[in-house]
């Protein structure tokens, strides 16, 4: 960081609010939403969306495929689906409650309508559900040219279409079409699956077809979302796919014989679920380019499905389920997944019986679908992370009034590492890795030639003269705040990224500091194309890269990497000040500064925290400089 200077409160404000409202959900609110714990209520937290527009087949449909003539009357509309919560059939292909019912209740939002439910305006007010059980992503009439055949014909682009009759019918104008569009949220729930279901079976489990239809997929999820946000959305959530691996219904029908076809850890089979990996990696690339496509005007999230789930069958225990995790709750066959690969004794069917110990000791309740458990479960993953926080306008910084309750809010999150140090023990975390710049760096910038390549002042007495006696490349007398969240962590000082060498693993398995000093959270282009020059060359970007290639080099499968991502502990330390320096002392006014300069900075910190997100990161903590 440069040298310090007088700083507008309000300014320091504005990046306070956008990175607090990215990152903040009141954590008690998820879970008296979902129904967790204690016998006390509380109310829904309020946000600023007025009705939730979804998306999806059978892991979201409420009530779609019971009226649709080629699906009413199935097995989801009789006893004992619905049984936990609702206490009868309610077109849910579950036990209970779905995970974009907890997700509306989270959001203080009425339930939406299912969408062959409705007719007039006032049907669609409060919200619609386009999602249909057994519907693909992919048109029949395309699957057909492939050689196969689906049962159900409604796919995505259908469901987008109706999105668009339903807006015809809610706004007189196009005025009041985007308002509706801008005030929603959207959720895409898993869609896809149907279709490499119907493709592993035209393959005779071979992964091969299916594998052939990831992009054309993945070309149909963007293109419906880039119609909603032209539509107006600003806040856009977009499920990945689950692990497929872990079905009690494919692992039935494809079974396998020696090597690696199952997960030795798990019991999924192995190329399934690199298929679903493959899917949301390819998802999350085309997400990443919608939001560089749309910075600022539009919030797109990924929603991750495959994590909890695969969490939840590797170890039920520590998730509440049973010893059986692969086997359906309701259906036939018995062990070891109780289900019959012919579909006699499927759920809801003669000779079919539900589980003794109950829908929530189980993963899946039918073999194909979810139990309540496991969607509450889900609902939580997806909640407790910065995906679906209250919309930003970041256009001209209109953001959220500064609350108490907002600060409370953060200081509760941080509170969270208490409470794990406090337990005395290794905590969950093993190592940590860290971004920001100088505020945070631990070294990286005395291997930088532009910070002096080794000869800037960090590297002289009497920089570090309290603590460690000597200088450390440290911009202060002695520790950081980032040593003594390690310290008290209990856990290895993470090592500086360009003092490390960056080609071993050895060098990185206890963490990485990529924090800079000088660093600007936007890449020098920004400000060159400005006629301002950055202190250094590295930005925010850069140090996601690096990070990239570091969890490339510790990890050598998905699985590998998700598990590094999920016990490590993300800091993202103070980024910005160097950007507002760089553009005060280019003669840019404070008001040109909020306008043009802190959306496009809460933007790169917030696709910074994405990505990390994405990877695998369960534990983000933000650190904000206020003067």
């Amino acid at each position: 960081m440069a040298p310090a200077a007088p700083f507008p409160r309000r300014l320091l404000l504005s990046l306070l609010l956008g990175v607090l409202v990215v990152a903040v959900v009141a954590a008690a609110d998820v879970e008296s939403s979902a129904g967790g714990g204690g016998g006390r209520r509380h109310s829904p937290r309020r946000t600023r969306y007025s009705r939730v527009f979804s998306f999806g087949d059978s892991l979201t449909d409420t009530g779609n495929a019971a009226i649709l003539p080629a699906t009413a009357g199935g097995p989801f509309t009789r006893p004992p689906y619905g049984m936990t919560f609702y206490h009868h059939p309610t077109g849910r292909a579950s036990d209970g409650r779905l995970v974009i019912d907890f997700l509306v209740k989270a959001l203080g939002l009425p339930e939406p309508t299912p969408y062959l439910a409705g007719k007039t305006a006032a049907d669609f007010r409060r919200g619609v559900n386009f999602a249909v059980g057994g519907a693909t992503a992919l048109d029949p009439a395309f699957l057909k040219s492939r050689g196969m055949t689906s049962s159900v014909p409604v796919s995505l682009s259908n469901e987008t279409r109706w999105f668009q009759d339903v807006l015809q019918l809610l706004g007189a104008s196009a005025h009041e079409k985007h308002t509706i569009a801008a005030s929603s949220i959207f959720y895409f729930g898993e869609i896809g699956f149907n279709d490499y279901s119907f493709a592993l079976s035209a393959g005779n489990g071979t992964v091969d077809v299916a594998a052939s239809l990831v992009p054309d997929i993945i070309a149909v999820i963007r293109s419906a979302v880039t119609a909603v946000i032209a539509a107006g959305a600003r806040t856009v959530v977009v499920a990945g796919m689950i692990p497929i691996g872990c079905e009690p219904e494919m692992l039935a029908l494809f079974p396998g014989g020696a090597g690696n076809y199952y997960d030795p850890a798990s019991g999924c089979i192995t190329r399934f679920n690199d298929l679903a990996e493959l899917h949301n990696r390819e998802l999350q690339r085309a997400l990443h380019e919608l939001r560089r496509a749309h910075p600022g005007a539009t919030a797109v999230r990924y929603a991750d499905l495959y994590g909890p789930v695969a969490a939840a069958v590797a170890s039920p225990k520590e998730y509440g389920f049973g010893s059986s995790p692969l086997a359906a709750c309701c259906g036939s066959g018995g062990e070891p997944y109780n289900f019959n690969a012919n579909f006699t004794g499927f759920c809801a069917t003669p000779g079919s019986t539900v589980c003794a110990d109950g829908p929530s000791s189980s993963v899946s309740w039918d073999g194909i679908h979810y139990t309540e458990a496991t969607n509450k479960l889900v609902a939580r993953a997806i909640l407790t992370r910065p995906t679906l926080a209250e919309p930003v306008t970041t256009g001209s910084i209109s953001m959220t009034p500064f609350s108490p309750h907002l600060v409370a809010a953060a200081a509760a999150l941080l509170g969270l590492l208490a409470t794990a140090v406090a337990g005395g023990g290794t905590g969950a975390y093993t190592r940590v890795f860290s971004f920001g710049d100088s505020l945070t760096d631990t070294g990286n910038a005395l291997h930088l030639p532009s910070t002096g390549g080794g000869g800037g002042p960090a590297s002289r007495p009497p920089y570090g003269e309290t603590f460690f006696r000597r200088p450390t490349g440290r911009a202060s007398d002695g520790r950081l705040a980032v040593d003594f969240i390690v310290e008290a962590l209990r856990l290895r000082h993470p090592a500086p990224y360009l003092a490390a060498g960056g080609e071993t693993a050895a060098e990185f398995r206890h963490g990485v500091n990529f924090a800079v000093g000088g660093s600007t959270a936007l890449p020098p282009e920004f400000y060159e194309g400005r006629g301002l020059k950055p202190f250094v060359p590295v930005s925010l970007a850069n140090q996601t890269a690096w990070f990239d290639k570091v969890l490339q080099i510790l990890g050598s499968s998905d699985h590998g990497r998700r598990k590094i991502m999920a016990s490590s502990l993300f800091i993202v330390g103070e980024i910005g000040v160097n950007d507002y320096l760089v553009s005060l002392v280019g003669n840019l006014t404070v008001g040109e500064v909020e306008t043009s300069v802190v959306p496009h900075i809460v933007a790169a910190i917030r696709s910074t925290v994405n990505e990390v997100i994405a990877a695998g990161a369960t534990t983000v903590v933000f650190c904000v400089r206020v003067t």
